[in-house]
C-alpha cells in the first residue's frame, strides 16, 4: 500500500534531479502528517455525523472540532469504511475519549489562541480584504445561462452562502418541457438557513433535492431554448443524480455544464418571470 501511494503521488509531481532522497524525506513527513490528520478528521465527521442523524442539526467543521462525545454515542455513528473492522473504531473511539486526547486538544486550542492573526499569505492585501475574497463564493456563468427576458435575481448581497441544504424544482416534461420555477435554501457563512425563491411560476408539485449532511452539490447541467430553461440535472457527492427534470435534452437544446468538484455549489442566481429563464451558480469549497 505504502508503494502504491508514492507511485501515485509521483504521477503528479515531479522530483527534481539530484534530490531522490529530500524528497523521499519530505513525501514521508507530508504522508505521516495526512494520516494523522485523518484520524483527527474522522471524529470531526462522527460529531457532524451524530448531531446531523440524532438531532437534526447541521454543524460546521468547526463547531464540531469543539464538541466532544462519549463512547457510546461514537459508537452509533460508525463511519462505513470501517464498518467491517469494529475493533478499530472502538479503539479510535476509546482514544478520542480518553484523557489522553482530551489534554492534546486543549493544548492545541491554547496554542491556536496564542497566535495573533491567521497567516498573512496573501501578498500586499490587507488581511480583512483577502479573508472577505476567500470567504466569498464564485460567480459561475456571468448572467446565467438561458435567455435575457424576465427579471434578474441574485441572492442578499449581505450573505454569504456556505452549504446548500435543498433544492425545490418545478417543471414540465414532455417536448415542450421546460422549468417553470426554482427555490433553494442554504446555510451561511454564519450557519443561519436562508430560503430563496421562489423563482417563477409554481405550478405543480416540485420536485424536492435534499442534500444531506456531508453530502455536496457539485455538478449542474443545464438545457436551454427558446429563451427558458428546458431542463436541469443535478450531481452531488454522494454519488447522486438527480434528474433530468423538465424537458428529455435533445440534439437542438444548447447544454451548459457547471461543474465544480471537489468544491461544492452552495447558491443560485437567474432570470424569470413566468418560467426560469436564466440560471448560475455560486461555488464554494467544501464546508
Amino acid at each position: 500500500m505504502q508503494e502504491q501511494v508514492q507511485c501515485l503521488f509521483w504521477m503528479y509531481f515531479a522530483m527534481q534531479p539530484g534530490k531522490h532522497d529530500e524528497c523521499m524525506a519530505m513525501l514521508y513527513k507530508i504522508c505521516t502528517k495526512m494520516v494523522m490528520d485523518m484520524h483527527y478528521e474522522a471524529r470531526v465527521s462522527c460529531v457532524r455525523s451524530r448531531y446531523a442523524e440524532k438531532h437534526n442539526v447541521r454543524i460546521s467543521k468547526s463547531q464540531a472540532r469543539n464538541k466532544h462525545l462519549d463512547a457510546w454515542q461514537y459508537m452509533q455513528v460508525v463511519p462505513q469504511y470501517v464498518s467491517s473492522n469494529k475493533k478499530c473504531y472502538v479503539a479510535m473511539a476509546k482514544y478520542w475519549t480518553s484523557d489522553e486526547f482530551k489534554k492534546k486538544h486543549e493544548e492545541g486550542q491554547i496554542y491556536r489562541a496564542l497566535m495573533d492573526s491567521a497567516s498573512h499569505v496573501q501578498g500586499s492585501l490587507p488581511l480583512e480584504v483577502a479573508r472577505r475574497r476567500e470567504d466569498a463564493p464564485k460567480k459561475l456563468g456571468p448572467s446565467g445561462y438561458g435567455g435575457i427576458q424576465g427579471t434578474a435575481k441574485e441572492i442578499n448581497s449581505n450573505s454569504v452562502p456556505k452549504t446548500l441544504k435543498s433544492v425545490s424544482i418545478w417543471s414540465k416534461g414532455g417536448n415542450t418541457g421546460r422549468i417553470n420555477a426554482i427555490s433553494f435554501t442554504y446555510y451561511d457563512k454564519d450557519n443561519i438557513e436562508v430560503n430563496e425563491g421562489p423563482w417563477g411560476t409554481t405550478d405543480g408539485t416540485p420536485n424536492v433535492i435534499s442534500i444531506g449532511h456531508d453530502e455536496y452539490l457539485t455538478k449542474l447541467c443545464v438545457t436551454t431554448a427558446n429563451n427558458c430553461v428546458t431542463s436541469l440535472t443535478f450531481n452531488t457527492s454522494k454519488p447522486a443524480v438527480h434528474g433530468p427534470m423538465g424537458k428529455e435534452p435533445t440534439t437542438g437544446d444548447k447544454a451548459f455544464t457547471i461543474d465544480v468538484d471537489p468544491d461544492s455549489i452552495v447558491a443560485f442566481f437567474g432570470r424569470y418571470d413566468h418560467y426560469l429563464r436564466a440560471i448560475g451558480a455560486y461555488s464554494a469549497p467544501q464546508a
